[in-house]
């Protein structure tokens, strides 16, 4: 499979997750088990927006995952992705 359609299906999966949180949200407070069905879809969301990001990025040589591993940055927590 290409880049450009994983890119496709990554985001016809994220449009489709989007609808779904959406329809669940008003009913989070109802009950136990759709509370835990939302909070499965938002990680399964943020673990999504997170290959569709990473799809993009260019591959990394040796030296620079060397120098990431010595200095690490930017670290990106799983709440970083629930806002998109």
């Amino acid at each position: 499979m290409s880049n450009r359609e994983k890119q496709k299906r990554l985001k016809q999966t994220m449009a489709l997750l989007k609808i779904k949180i959406e329809n669940l949200k008003p009913h989070v407070e109802s009950s136990d088990r759709i509370n835990s069905m939302y909070n499965k879809m938002l990680i399964e969301k943020a673990i999504v927006k997170n290959e569709l990001d990473n799809l993009g990025r260019k591959k990394t040589g040796l030296f620079e995952k060397l120098f990431k591993l010595v200095r690490p940055k930017n670290k990106k927590l799983i709440s970083d992705y629930f806002h998109s």
